[in-house]
């Protein structure tokens, strides 16, 4: 099973569950990892590679989700 790692940029205000890939403000997706724990590690690699977690608007927040592919 092969899990990918998205980061999500998630608006303020938003509930935890209705930030997902579609509703989210920007996604990076990371590269594809073989369980759940190097998919959040793949996940923190993709974001420190960007600028996001720099970039944040007040109230937005990350959120990092692991799908099965």
């Amino acid at each position: 099973m092969i899990f990918t790692p998205f980061v999500l940029v998630c608006l303020a205000g938003q509930a935890r569950a209705d930030c997902t890939r579609y509703t989210a403000l920007d996604v990076v997706a990371g590269e594809p990892a073989k369980n759940e724990m190097m998919c959040a590690f793949y996940a923190q690699a993709a974001l420190a590679g960007t600028s996001i977690g720099r970039s944040l608007r007040d109230g937005q927040w990350i959120k990092i989700v692991c799908e099965r592919s």
